[in-house]
């Protein structure tokens, strides 16, 4: 009997399988695998601004499946012909946030080294994903390559898309999407990395670190007395290319990072850069995907906030170590201890010996088994 079901399996796939791969040769997405329910995932800070939200959409099974055929088709195709960026970190094989923040550091202690001034800039984006054009988007593909029937499909799979919101057991009216590529999905986070890939020719001038839509521009120099112009107009070309393609920044949200050996008091006073008219704000430190960076590269907040998530969790073991075996504790060490201690360890590593002593400190205090 349970050989006939495993037979049975077998055949529905097989069967499956040739259906999609039909519907992909006459390029046709069908229209029922179009809907997705979007479930609001709080990323962090007020529960009551909207913008704190990423949309997540949950797409039919065979959805999935059928994009996955397309995905090793196309991703072969730009893998052979080197179409992505080199500095694209995001989604991609053998890529990692922490090759972004070690580009982004490597560019920052040559500055450093050569005793130049470096500049930093850290582009926030404002729903990137949520905002893509389709009619560029397709442009872009056909531009890259992707014709023919393929780039039919992709006209089918981007039209007359649904979508409803569902918060709890609540959902609201369906409606049709226009614009942009649905988070959760497998070819989303591709076809925005084709979409954005062409913002390194914008300028000339700046390096562009990618990491999706978290990009950073950066560019140093020695002596040139009219950097605020240089730069100023480099990001209004940065500016015209985001207009150009229906994107926009959050630029209260975007930083600027002054590296230099100096003193920066009198250099911050006398810089003013900005985007669309407003003044990018000069920081002394800030968040790149998950790391804190500082115009001196000294790791002091980095450490503390490392130590300020180790001392929240080693409490909590503390509390419930003598009602809990040895195997739950080392598996709540592994979900909120280790996590904090190994993401992009080979970058802040580079700190202070005093500081890392004290991030072994508590490590110390640990004991699961």
């Amino acid at each position: 009997m349970e050989s006939q079901q495993n037979l049975l399996k077998w055949v529905a796939l097989l069967l499956l399988k040739s259906l999609l791969f039909y519907l992909i040769n006459q390029g046709i997405f069908p229209s029922a695998l179009k809907f997705a329910k979007v479930v609001p995932i709080h990323k962090g800070d007020s529960l009551f601004d909207v913008s704190n939200y990423r949309p997540i959409s949950l797409l039919p099974t065979f959805s999935k499946i059928f994009e996955k055929l397309m995905y090793s088709r196309i991703i072969d195709f730009i893998n052979k012909h080197n179409i992505l960026y080199n500095k694209q970190f995001g989604f991609q094989k053998n890529m990692s946030t922490e090759y972004a923040v070690n580009t982004v550091l490597t560019n920052i202690i040559n500055c450093l080294e050569k005793k130049e001034q470096g500049f930093c800039i850290f582009l926030d984006f404002a729903k990137a994903f949520d905002t893509v054009n389709h009619e560029i988007l397709i442009k872009k593909l056909e531009h890259y390559g992707i014709r023919g029937l393929a780039l039919k499909w992709f006209k089918s799979y981007l039209s007359d898309r649904r979508q409803c919101t569902a918060i709890g057991d609540t959902h609201s009216d369906v409606e049709r999407i226009k614009c942009g590529v649905p988070q959760g999905s497998v070819l989303g986070p591709l076809l925005f990395l084709l979409y954005i890939n062409d913002i390194i020719n914008s300028s000339a001038l700046f390096k562009f670190i990618l990491f999706a839509d978290d990009t950073s521009l950066f560019f140093s120099h020695k002596n040139n007395p009219n950097v605020e112009n240089l730069l100023n107009n480099e990001l209004t070309k940065v500016a015209s290319w985001l207009s150009a393609n229906k994107l926009s920044l959050n630029v209260g949200k975007s930083k600027l990072l002054i590296l230099t050996l100096c003193d920066s008091t009198n250099i911050i006073k006398d810089i003013n850069l900005s985007i669309n008219n407003e003044k990018l704000e000069i920081v002394t430190m800030t968040k790149y995907l998950g790391v804190i960076i500082d115009n001196k590269l000294n790791w002091n907040e980095q450490i503390k906030a490392i130590n300020l998530k180790l001392s929240k969790g080693i409490g909590l073991l503390s509390k419930i170590r003598h009602f809990v075996p040895k195997t739950v504790l080392r598996s709540l060490y592994y979900a909120f201890i280790n996590p904090h201690i190994d993401y992009n360890l080979l970058n802040w590593c580079l700190s202070a010996e005093t500081d890392l002593n004290s991030v072994n400190r508590f490590m110390c205090k640990v004991n699961v088994g």
